[in-house]
């Protein structure tokens, strides 16, 4: 099985399909490379995966697919990897299943009642996965191999038994409720939210708020909690909690309105300024900018913090994030068709020094 990483991903569980791909839409920064969404009724799971962004599929032909009355609940994902095979990206993509039948379709694939399907954000060592599924899967990720592990031991065996870094939802055909499951060490993101009367899931609570939904609360690490068809859920924790943190997630990954276990992830990044201003202050320093977007926060509470001017110095063509390219050239190519100087600002830096974050 070839090494394939999928750090930052972004899901969600909800009861509409358009309430699942609003949601979506508003994690796309934490993924742009494939969508999919998996639409489960009482014995039923449905799979579509396309190319691309969320708004490469029309949510109006979505409905056209997934005819409503058939189903209950929706999962979704967007993906993002650094590593793996350009010519398999709807392999790769997420939902993964077990089971079913698939039609392959240009640039999308739709995969008919499937046995099991699972969306996950993290990575897993594949110590765990030893002897855990068979010698021919259908792709290079571990999330397949987790949903096989979850087949073989169960959603409590399975919290137990691999301690992170994961979150992740299951729908399987022998069960009416989908489960959202956050390991143990909590490093990835994960919230119950409620809408419309009813409660869903997603990696980060701008989903809820940016469309009329509210957060209720963070996952619990080490927890499993099993929404119903009728929009209920309950929760049970299964391991003891051991947090711990990823600090690609606070500062650059999730939004900046998003709050993860508690806390301001603008706050985060504001400290961060602050603390960087206190331990590292060159003298003779003219301004304070930083690189198109996501220190900008910082940036700007190192300049208050240090009473110095700040000034934007770069702009961004596009906002897609150039980290999320699959290939290092790709990375590459897109900083460099993104990044430029603000008109006149060439001149006006002649002979300054500047501090860049």
């Amino acid at each position: 099985m070839a090494e394939v990483v999928r750090h930052n991903c972004g899901l969600t569980v909800a009861h509409s399909l358009h309430d699942a791909y609003r949601f979506l839409h508003s994690l796309q920064h934490r993924g742009r490379e494939a969508a999919g969404i998996a639409a489960v009724g009482d014995g039923r799971i449905d799979v579509i995966k396309w190319k691309g962004g969320v708004s490469r599929f029309d949510v109006t032909d979505l409905h056209k697919i997934f005819l409503s009355p058939n189903y209950h609940t929706y999962m979704a994902h967007v993906r993002y990897a650094t590593r793996g095979s350009k010519d398999k990206i709807l392999e790769e993509a997420h939902p993964h299943v077990i089971g079913g039948t698939v039609e392959h379709r240009d640039n999308h694939i739709l995969i008919w009642d499937c046995d099991m399907a699972a969306v996950h954000n993290g990575q897993v060592d594949r110590v765990f996965f030893q002897g855990s599924a068979p010698l021919h899967l259908y792709s290079s990720c571990d999330t397949e191999v987790l949903l096989y592990l979850y087949r073989e031991r169960g959603a409590h065996n399975f919290l137990k038994e691999v301690p992170g870094a994961y979150t992740l939802a299951i729908a399987d055909k022998r069960e009416r409720d989908v489960i959202a499951i956050r390991d143990r060490t909590g490093i990835k993101p994960g919230v119950l939210g409620w809408k419309d009367g009813k409660y869903v899931m997603a990696s980060e609570d701008i989903a809820f708020r940016k469309n009329g939904g509210e957060y209720v609360e963070d996952l619990e690490p080490g927890a499993i909690y099993s929404l119903t068809p009728e929009g209920n859920y309950h929760k049970e924790v299964v391991v003891s909690t051991n947090l711990a943190y990823c600090f690609f997630e606070w500062n650059y990954i999730t939004d900046l309105d998003s709050i993860i276990n508690g806390v301001s992830v603008r706050r985060i990044r504001e400290s961060l300024g602050e603390i960087l201003s206190e331990e590292f202050r060159p003298p003779d320093v003219d301004l304070v900018t930083y690189l198109p977007r996501c220190p900008e926060v910082a940036a700007r509470a190192y300049a208050k913090q240090a009473e110095l001017p700040f000034e934007p110095v770069f702009y961004k063509k596009r906002g897609e994030r150039s980290f999320q390219g699959s290939t290092a050239a790709e990375r590459k190519n897109s900083i460099g068709q993104k990044l430029h100087l603000i008109p006149g600002m060439e001149q006006r830096l002649k002979v300054k020094t500047l501090i860049l974050i």
